[in-house]
């Protein structure tokens, strides 16, 4: 009996001491799960970050884009060809087209107000030329997306799309994944492509215009999702002959407008060169200066399309 709780009373004692190989190795294998397991989610956690970073990137790239070609879009402008004049002498024009597989057109050109003045001269047109073009990107994926714009109006009608190396060529974007624009008609359809200068769509401009664009996403490989953006055109095409009947009739007759002292639109003109140079530069304000050149120039400053202060 003593000799058995001798045997017993050792072995407790080796026991106490410490722990056995199986042991240690169990111990080193959950560690090493834990450690595993702590690093995978760090490295998920990095990961989900970066991709999370990318995308809003992205979002807020394609918001950037989308804000800039609704802008333009918002403050279009069409002057109606007058009755009689040669189609191809008209350099007014809305015209939208597709060459590339896209969703929708991916060529713009048309002609905006609201340009802004690089100097003080007031008498300068706000009106320009802007163009919006997607070509193949070159060293990165996707597409490029160019915007040229010009403050001369073409003197006859022009409907082609500057390359991008021409002078006031500006690169907006590049990545593009998709990209395109469609036209609401005054019908209610949508249309990929709008040409103002033929039958279909004769001196009218869209009630409205739909911007789609997706960017390249090349961190998650997650196929591109498209941010959409509709645009009102608010701004209808300009009859010029209708708005100078309309402006002699709430005047009345000729002879009722007539005053002692009267300086005319011509003789305003004579005096002031400034205005005189933003007019011919501007085809609508040249047109109602023509039609009004006999007229009191106080009663129709309002309707010139350009500042006249000389004279009043």
């Amino acid at each position: 009996m003593t000799r058995i709780d001798r045997a017993g009373s050792s072995g407790n004692r080796r026991r106490a001491g410490g722990f056995t190989l199986i042991e240690m190795m169990a111990v080193v294998f959950f560690t090493l799960v834990v450690i595993t397991a702590a690093v995978s989610f760090f490295f998920d956690l990095n990961r989900a970050q970066d991709v999370a970073m990318e995308r809003t990137r992205l979002a807020r790239s394609a918001d950037a884009l989308l804000t800039r070609v609704a802008r333009d879009l918002g403050t279009a402008t069409l002057l109606i060809r007058e009755e009689g004049t040669d189609p191809l002498e008209h350099p007014w024009v809305f015209v939208a087209e597709r060459h590339l597989p896209v969703a929708g057109a991916d060529r713009l050109r048309f002609v905006r107000r609201g340009r802004e003045r690089r100097g003080a001269e007031a008498h300068e047109s706000d009106l320009e030329t802007v163009v919006y073009t997607l070509r193949e990107g070159g060293f990165e994926e996707g597409y490029e997306l160019y915007r040229w714009s010009t403050s001369q109006l073409p003197e006859s009608l022009d409907k082609s799309f500057p390359d991008a190396s021409e002078d006031g060529a500006l690169l907006v974007a590049s990545g593009i994944a998709d990209f395109g624009m469609r036209f609401l008609s005054a019908e209610g359809g949508w249309k990929d492509e709008w040409d103002s200068s033929n039958l279909a769509e004769s001196d009218d401009l869209p009630m409205a215009a739909e911007i789609a664009v997706a960017f390249e996403s090349g961190k998650d490989g997650a196929e591109p999702v498209p941010l959409v953006r509709q645009v009102f055109l608010p701004v209808r095409p300009i009859d010029l002959a209708q708005e100078l009947e309309q402006a002699a009739e709430a005047e009345g007759d000729e002879d009722d407008q007539e005053k002692e002292g009267c300086v005319t639109v011509r003789e305003c003109l004579d005096r002031d060169p400034v205005a005189f140079e933003a007019i011919m530069s501007n085809p609508m304000a040249a047109g109602r200066v023509n039609a009004l050149a006999d007229r009191c120039v106080e009663d129709f400053a309002s309707v010139l399309g350009v500042e006249i202060s000389r004279c009043l």
